[in-house]
């Protein structure tokens, strides 16, 4: 989930970041914020977690603080993000990795798996960003299918992209608030940037694929 914000130049791989701004929902235990933030600590991030007892495993065991530019949110998402919708904030980048105990499709959590939710998710983008979702899906079909939830998403971005990659069931949904025109062209773009990026964070045998939706 790393890679897309970078992949699509919502965040920049050599640049400084301290305009950025990245909200991610679903804190778990938080390798997201730690690898983010070792490489960009200039980042502003805010991570919002329902569950204090992940929060506290998060800051016991993993090594998650908070610092001036990372704070986390005690709060439902979903609320968090129809708060953030009313009073008009914005955010680079809007990351959701928030899973409930469903079985066979536990990510993303039922709350963020219907379009009115989703236009949210893009109402808080900015022009640029970029809105990556974690998809965990056994189902083959029906609404709780990773293709249902691809096409689900699809309909409210302009543009998105599956990011699959070695070793990994889940599926990389990142989407952008703006159309892309020459897909061929954006592909080989993405796939030439996909090798900066793995390096750049030492991942290169994690290796994928890239689909434009």
């Amino acid at each position: 989930m790393l890679v897309a914000p970078f992949l699509l130049t919502s965040l920049s791989l050599n640049s400084n970041n301290s305009d950025k701004k990245v909200l991610e929902i679903g804190l778990g235990g938080g390798s997201l914020d730690m690898a983010l933030l070792s490489r960009m600590p200039e980042v502003d991030l805010t991570s919002v977690e329902l569950d204090p007892v992940v929060v506290d495993i998060a800051k016991r065991w993993f090594g998650v603080k908070e610092t001036n530019s990372h704070r986390i949110v005690l709060q439902d998402g979903l609320k968090f993000v129809e708060n953030a919708a009313k009073e008009g904030k914005r955010f680079d980048v809007v990351v959701v990795d928030a899973c409930d105990e469903a079985i066979r499709a536990p990510c993303p959590a039922d709350a963020f798996r219907n379009a009115e939710v989703a236009q949210m998710l893009r109402d808080i983008l900015t022009d640029t960003g970029s809105f990556v979702l974690n998809i965990l899906s056994h189902d083959l079909e029906g609404r709780t299918s990773a293709s249902e939830l691809v096409k689900l998403y699809s309909s409210v971005f302009p543009a998105c992209i599956e990011l699959r990659f070695a070793k990994e069931v889940n599926v990389i949904l990142a989407c952008v608030p703006y159309s892309i025109v020459n897909i061929r062209q954006q592909l080989s773009f993405y796939n030439s940037r996909l090798t900066a990026v793995l390096s750049q964070f030492n991942l290169n045998d994690e290796l994928g694929a890239i689909t434009i939706v």
